[in-house]
């Protein structure tokens, strides 16, 4: 676990063991992976997956950008404002804890910024167009395209001949969504 000001944040090794063996069946190594993800999104409400193919630097660009981002003024980050949509997920954009918390006194989330696939046509991202953003975007997709590619290449669901439909790989391992919190 890393240490914060505020928070010990569960850091969860997101290796293959965590799906099953090769032909998804459940292992103790995989129920214990579980337990502990589960555990850590029941009890502080996040954890951050790690996984031993993600090189650090490629996730230290994107980290330092929306630390830019997220301390940008309120009224820039409402211009690529998200959307909620009832029974569906946030869309792409900022989302302010104010508005999506149960009881807005007591916010319970955090405020984040989500994105899609960026060739996603029906639900694009939205970006904001000074340099730091546009940066941004370009070390975002780049960690989103290489996170996809090392859980495609991680995933018992990747493997041919394993029995899993094709429907859902290409609807659960194409339309990912990454969420960075502040």
């Amino acid at each position: 676990m890393s240490t914060s000001a505020n928070i010990d944040l569960p850091i969860i090794d997101y290796i293959r063991p965590h799906f099953g063996d090769a032909q998804g069946k459940r292992t103790p190594t995989s129920l214990d992976g579980r337990s502990r993800l589960f555990s850590a999104l029941k009890d502080t409400g996040f954890a951050y997956p790690k996984h031993p193919s993600v090189n650090q630097s490629t996730v230290d660009q994107p980290f330092g950008h929306t630390k830019n981002f997220f301390a940008k003024p309120l009224e820039e980050k409402l211009k690529i404002k998200g959307k909620l949509e009832k029974g569906r997920r946030p869309s792409q954009g900022y989302f302010n804890p104010a508005k999506l918390a149960k009881d807005p006194k007591t916010s319970d989330l955090k405020e984040f910024f989500g994105m899609y696939s960026d060739e996603d046509k029906e639900k694009p991202n939205q970006w904001l167009s000074d340099p730091d953003s546009t940066a941004m975007r370009r070390d975002l997709i780049a960690l989103f395209d290489y996170v996809t590619l090392s859980f495609r290449n991680s995933s018992p669901l990747s493997q041919k001949g394993n029995g899993h439909n094709a429907y859902l790989q290409r609807k659960h391992m194409t339309k990912g969504l990454l969420k960075v919190y502040r």
